[in-house]
């Protein structure tokens, strides 16, 4: 029987990312502790910064064309094994990689992990570059620009194709018990800084951080990566009638409808800013009617039910995610290597840019060990 003679690993933070690089450790053949103040299940997971993010609950990418390392274009569809395991010799790209991955969950595991194929319809009023042109038109299946003559009077440009769309909270905890199913460990912990993740009785030497703006040290000074502040108003509504996810792009902002495959639809609009003013649900349902008329099938918008709502003022990195190697010293003398993954705006680069991590890991994990053996041949000469 195999054993694995590969270190334990930390990773700090219960969410989609945080998950997925855990994963991916375990089929290395690392041993994986998660790391969070709560976990999936816990009364408070939802309301803490951990929340399942619905806004993002189908695929989409942020990435610009300019951005080189996506531009590339992937004609083939591995299988899932692989597509999971070969790191070193797949250069699969965080958000095509992503989109593949998923794809085969909605075919296999639909149910189980709350993912689902369906239609998407996005809508422009003033496009950009990158929208008329976007590179991601050969990764997903059935694009096809809608013609003018189709699209409301107030928008210029319209494309629709078939992606994934992802029950958030469904995915998250299939995500979890992937994770335990595996031999991994869930340690609750107060994470006030990122040094919180280990203590003094651990034989840890790398950390993987998947959590947003937190500090090495509490009393650390670096400063926060360059932001932009997004609000959002979002509700869900019970409309089984609404199959297809909905986006449109205005000067102000966005509108969108993404459905969640339990008969319930994510209704919201987002925009840049802090202020958390409160929209009116009927404004914003009426306006999204005339991108997605099923809205007003039965007995119109008067008798959609509104089941919860919530706003949130979000930070989006505006350099996008970090995905970097950081190499550090603990106050006590303990040398540590610090895998970074975070930052990301959504669900869409979750398996790409873990598949990233993990290379980091076993670059750091290549340091830790050589630098180890050449202490020991120094002392050796003592």
């Amino acid at each position: 029987m195999f054993t694995s003679t590969l270190p334990r690993v930390h990773v700090v933070g219960a969410n989609a990312y945080g998950y997925t690089t855990a994963i991916l450790l375990l089929l290395q053949g690392y041993k994986v502790t998660m790391i969070a103040s709560t976990f999936p299940g816990d009364p408070d997971y939802y309301s803490t910064t951990y929340h399942a993010d619905d806004t993002t609950s189908h695929w989409q990418t942020f990435a610009s064309i300019s951005d080189a390392s996506l531009q590339r274009k992937y004609n083939t569809w591995p299988a899932m094994l692989k597509l999971t395991l070969s790191f070193s010799t797949l250069d699969l790209e965080y958000d095509s990689s992503t989109f593949k991955m998923l794809w085969k969950l909605a075919k296999c595991k639909a149910v189980e992990s709350g993912i689902m194929i369906g239609d998407s319809f996005k809508y422009y009023q003033n496009p950009t570059e990158d929208q008329l042109n976007p590179w991601w038109k050969h990764i997903v299946p059935g694009f096809e620009i809608i013609q003018q003559q189709e699209l409301p009077k107030d928008v210029k440009l319209g494309y629709h194709y078939t992606t994934v769309l992802i029950n958030t909270k469904r995915y998250i905890s299939w995500l979890q018990t992937q994770f335990l199913s595996m031999g991994g460990r869930q340690r609750k912990t107060k994470i006030n800084k990122l040094l919180d993740a280990i203590t003094t009785q651990d034989h840890v030497n790398i950390i993987v951080n998947c959590v947003d703006d937190l500090q090495l040290e509490a009393s650390s000074t670096t400063q926060s990566d360059p932001s932009t502040k997004l609000c959002t108003n979002q509700w869900i509504v019970r409309a089984s009638q609404v199959r297809k996810s909905v986006n449109v792009k205005t000067k102000d902002g966005d509108m969108y409808i993404y459905p969640r495959g339990d008969g319930t639809i994510v209704v919201g609009s987002r925009r840049q800013g802090t202020s958390h003013s409160q929209e009116n649900p009927t404004d914003v349902l009426e306006t999204l009617s005339g991108y997605c008329p099923e809205l007003k099938w039965g007995k119109g918008l008067a008798s959609l039910e509104i089941i919860d709502h919530h706003s949130v003022v979000k930070s989006i990195r505006n350099h996008g995610p970090r995905i970097e190697n950081q190499f550090i010293v603990t106050p006590s003398g303990r040398k540590l290597a610090v895998t970074h993954n975070y930052g990301h705006n959504g669900y869409q680069s979750t398996w790409g840019s873990s598949k990233r991590a993990i290379r980091l890991v076993n670059e750091a994990h290549a340091r830790l060990e050589k630098d180890s053996q050449s202490m020991s041949e120094l002392l050796s000469h003592l």
